[in-house]
């Protein structure tokens, strides 16, 4: 499963821009809110094969994998929380501050949304919205950290290239 099969759709307000960039070896969709708003959010998406076909199995590797990405061993992540979504998705969300190679400090703001794939596997989307560690508290940072927040809450994931589902004629099934 490449980052081309699954699309995510975030419902952000007008005038944020989108483009791919390279982040630490993965491509990822990168959005950006209007100047002069600070942060850029980035997003990536994943498919994770459950242990087996049923739905149990599906809805443990759910929880497993939020449970994985709010790092409950790592002491610099903070305000960590696992959600349930409708028909069986979860969202999983923590903070940390991080420390860039020139110095500066950000706030990362991380998003997990997952919901049951296939019936054998379990799709995500994992988003972080980094912003200026001096920003903290700035009205204009808060906005953009909102906006972020309520389009990865109102997400949606949706499974592209699948043959099962193609047609064959715009796919190349």
């Amino acid at each position: 499963m490449s980052i081309a099969d699954i699309a995510v759709t975030l419902p952000l307000p007008d005038g944020w821009s989108q483009d791919w960039e390279v982040n630490e070896g993965q491509r990822v969709q990168a959005f950006r809110p209007p100047p002069p708003a600070p942060g850029v959010l980035r997003v990536l998406t994943d498919s994770i094969a459950a242990a087996g076909v049923d739905p149990g199995s599906v809805a443990v590797k759910l929880r497993e994998i939020a449970v994985r990405f709010v790092r409950p061993d790592d002491a610099r992540v903070f305000d960590r929380l696992i959600e349930d979504r409708p028909a069986g998705g979860l969202i999983a969300t923590a903070a940390l501050i991080a420390a860039q190679d020139d110095g500066r400090e950000e706030t990362h703001y991380l998003w997990m949304v997952a919901e049951p794939g296939d019936g054998a596997t379990v799709i995500a989307a994992m988003a972080a919205l980094a912003l200026p560690r001096d920003a903290d508290g700035d009205p204009l940072a808060a906005q953009v950290a909102e906006a972020a927040d309520a389009a990865l809450r109102a997400a949606s994931l949706i499974r592209v290239n699948d043959r099962k589902g193609s047609c064959g004629t715009c796919c190349g099934g």
